[in-house]
């Protein structure tokens, strides 16, 4: 539900009410699926809960599926902001292209060498500031493996793509390849024609929710590539309706709870 919420509840504005669980059960904990840390719940509720705003009386709100998930927002909510010590920093695409070219580094150089490069000679104040980015920049590159010219390549590496998702990481290489053969594209998603019935319907519906918010953020940039900008957002509205059906639906299949010592 944290991806839920993350993705699908963040789009309508007039929404008051959204899911948050964090993940505390062992079939989640095998999936990689931990705990929301404090900072990202006041974060998610704070953007997709409409938390503070003049939506609703007294503001938007946040809902757990549960007690025990409940004392963890509430201490989350509550609890003090961290501390901000350091802003990280790292170069938008077109100054990462430049020092590419002032470096004399050949033009098909991998894009994860050309980071590394620029990591190894910048100076920052370290005091004050911290590389950021370039991390998953490189993982999401490794993942596309489509030969882009280097500001291509970075736009779409900061696309806001969830790289452990398949469906989004295939859908992003299915644009990618587009925009380096220069060909049109357009979202490739198909919706069903009912409501989540199930979580695993809710998460597989909020990864195409992913995928049309992807596309849409390509759309903007490169909209010779990807023209299909008002089909991908009705299919982004219809997709937000079908998620919020699914949530207030009393019949979702929730799994079984398991008892406290399990």
């Amino acid at each position: 539900f944290r991806r839920v919420l993350k993705y699908a509840g963040n789009a309508p504005s007039e929404a008051r009410l959204a899911s948050v669980a964090p993940e505390y059960r062992d079939d989640a904990r095998r999936l990689g699926q931990l705990p929301a840390d404090r900072a990202l719940v006041k974060q998610i509720a704070g953007r997709a809960g409409r938390m503070s705003t003049a939506f609703g009386e007294g503001g938007g709100g946040v809902a757990a599926m549960d007690e025990r998930d409940a004392q963890y927002v509430r201490k989350a909510l509550n609890a003090k902001p961290d501390k901000v010590t350091k802003a990280g920093l790292f170069p938008p695409s077109e100054l990462l292209a430049a020092f590419a070219r002032e470096t004399k580094i050949a033009s098909k150089t991998d894009i994860t060498a050309v980071v590394d490069a620029f990591v190894n000679v910048c100076q920052i104040d370290a005091a004050r500031y911290a590389l950021a980015g370039h991390v998953e920049l490189k993982k999401v590159a490794t993942q596309l493996d489509v030969p882009l010219p280097l500001e291509d390549m970075v736009t779409f590496c900061a696309a806001p793509c969830n790289s452990s998702d398949r469906l989004a990481v295939a859908m992003l290489t299915e644009y990618a390849r587009a925009r380096a053969r220069g060909e049109r594209a357009g979202p490739n998603v198909r919706l069903p024609k009912h409501k989540p019935r199930t979580l695993r319907d809710l998460h597989d519906m909020c990864g195409k929710h992913n995928v049309l918010d992807c596309y849409l953020w390509l759309a903007h940039r490169f909209p010779e590539t990807f023209p299909e900008s008002d089909a991908a957002m009705a299919q982004k509205r219809r997709c937000i309706g079908l998620v919020a059906a699914g949530l207030a639906s009393r019949r979702l299949q929730l799994p079984e709870k398991k008892e406290a010592d399990a």
